[in-house]
């Protein structure tokens, strides 16, 4: 049995951003997890599988000019943008470094194992909770999907893709996603015009 390879933990102080570049220079993990599972590209059964899952507690976003700052902050996320740091990180977090945040969001991770050659996924999700007037910053990590929806409706975030998942699982789109996840992802469908 394999162990898969831990980072140690980031010391208050280091620089964190470098500490994430050593770890992605040195290559993904060895496990066969890492190596083998590509994910979903089939939006069908994307969709039909998002399994939402809202996680507990509030997240800022916050700007900081330094990455000194970021470690503190125990983010989830880290961008360096030109301007600043981007960093979401717990709301606490923020709070005691006396950061102003640009309000307070909730975590949504769609659970589903979506591949990052997947096509449509967040803009069909994008455009169901734009419908329902709902707001979401979306990251794309290596094996799922976070969304970051203001704290107040989180909730209806939730319902709203949970209804978009019911609605991608009928008959005749699970059937396409079977047919799709048999062809595997390199056999394109040809899609032949219907007969009236």
């Amino acid at each position: 049995m394999e162990r898969s390879r831990i980072a140690p933990p980031r010391k208050p102080g280091r620089d964190c951003l470098s500490s994430i570049d050593d770890e992605t220079r040195a290559g993904p993990s060895q496990t066969p997890t890492a190596n083998t599972m590509s994910g979903i590209a089939d939006l069908d059964l994307l969709l039909a599988t998002l399994s939402p899952s809202l996680a507990p507690g509030e997240y800022a976003y916050v700007a900081v000019p330094s990455s000194d700052e970021v470690a503190a902050l125990n983010p989830v996320c880290v961008f360096r943008e030109e301007e600043a740091i981007t960093v979401i990180c717990p709301r606490k977090r923020a709070e005691e470094a006396g950061l102003r945040t640009g309000g307070l969001y909730r975590q949504i991770t769609l659970r589903v194992h979506s591949s990052l050659q997947a096509v449509g996924l967040l803009a069909a999700v994008a455009s169901a909770l734009a419908a329902a007037g709902i707001p979401c910053n979306a990251v794309s990590a290596y094996y799922h999907d976070h969304l970051f929806v203001p704290e107040e409706e989180a909730l209806r975030a939730m319902d709203v893709l949970s209804s978009l998942s019911q609605g991608a699982r009928t008959p005749d789109s699970a059937m396409r996603a079977l047919q799709s996840a048999r062809r595997g992802p390199n056999q394109v469908e040809s899609r032949k015009p219907k007969r009236a």
